[in-house]
């Protein structure tokens, strides 16, 4: 069982330069898809059969409301997350076909706006209940640009057509994050407080140093 796996990974990658002529048919690309950014499109130029670079860019934004319900807090927020970020990739080629492995530096759009309204309660043997309070959150990764490592893949003739399949999958690193508390409320919540809600939010978040990178969707070359 084992020799056919690794026969057909050896046919894979070795018979895979009959696409070499395909991935090396066009100076310049274009792809777009979706991704761990967002909406997402790059433009490409082959410097040689291992060598690309791409210009990647990436953007979209998801809102939702729920409880934030950790042990020293207990408030409803709306949040907005969004997500994406642009900047150059290098995509190496070994095997002078589509399989490659990339690495680039995104400026980074990966950020969080949080508000808290109505009651907030916060504390732990003697909570106190602020009410009609009036709390923002923002939440953005500690790197403005974050490091980008992936493996994919990059194929065109599909069907006969110009247009190929691609994906990635690989990681990009944030450094952490970071968080920034502003009370609007008519009554000023005590600093104790806030800082309280601030670890709050960061224990519910986690302390997220690496983002899953996974991208899937066509490209042209010409």
């Amino acid at each position: 069982m084992n020799a056919t796996i690794k026969a057909a990974a050896i046919t894979l990658l070795v018979a895979t330069p009959l696409q070499a002529q395909n991935f090396g048919d066009g100076q310049m690309g274009l792809g777009v898809g979706v991704s761990t950014l967002g909406v997402t499109g790059d433009l490409s130029y082959q410097l040689d059969p291992t060598l690309t670079v791409r210009m990647l860019a990436g953007a979209a934004s998801i809102s939702r409301s729920g409880t934030l319900d950790e042990d020293n807090t207990t408030a409803d927020y709306r949040a907005t997350l969004r997500i994406g970020g642009i900047g150059p990739v290098v995509d190496y080629h070994p095997f002078e076909n589509g399989w490659r492995l990339s690495g680039g530096a995104l400026l980074s759009n990966y950020r969080v706006t949080a508000r808290f309204t109505g009651d907030i309660e916060i504390g732990d043997d003697n909570p106190t209940t602020y009410e009609d309070a009036d709390v923002r959150a923002r939440l953005r990764t500690k790197n403005s640009v974050m490091p980008k490592l992936a493996l994919g893949y990059s194929g065109s003739n599909l069907f006969g057509s110009p247009l190929g399949l691609s994906f990635d999958a690989g990681v990009l690193y944030t450094g952490g994050i970071r968080t920034r508390i502003t009370d609007r409320s008519d009554v000023a919540l005590p600093e104790e407080d806030l800082n309280t809600l601030r670890r709050d939010i960061d224990d519910a978040i986690g302390n997220v140093r690496f983002l899953p990178y996974v991208s899937a969707g066509l490209r042209m070359n010409f």
